[in-house]
């Protein structure tokens, strides 16, 4: 999903950042919570998303927002639908 941040049409640009901003967010908790449970909970798959879409962050940061994130997301799914 990455390649899509910079997609040409705004809508589906737009929409994968805050999707990804959203998944951002889900990763840190779930490193928040692994790290008080401690080593037993670790996952290498999560470390790995994490790493990659901290690697994102600046594509991503408008997007941390919720309220400006979920409007963006339901735009783009309105947007999909018309597709699907």
């Amino acid at each position: 999903m990455p390649p899509l941040t910079h997609c040409d049409d705004a809508i589906v640009r737009d929409g994968v950042c805050a999707y990804l901003a959203d998944a951002l967010n889900k990763a840190e908790a779930r490193e928040a919570t692994r790290s008080a449970e401690g080593w037993s909970s670790y996952q290498i798959a999560d470390e790995l998303v994490l790493q990659r879409l901290r690697g994102l962050a600046d594509t991503l940061a408008a997007y941390r927002d919720a309220g400006r994130r979920d409007a963006t997301l339901q735009r783009f799914h309105r947007y999909a639908y018309l597709w699907y």
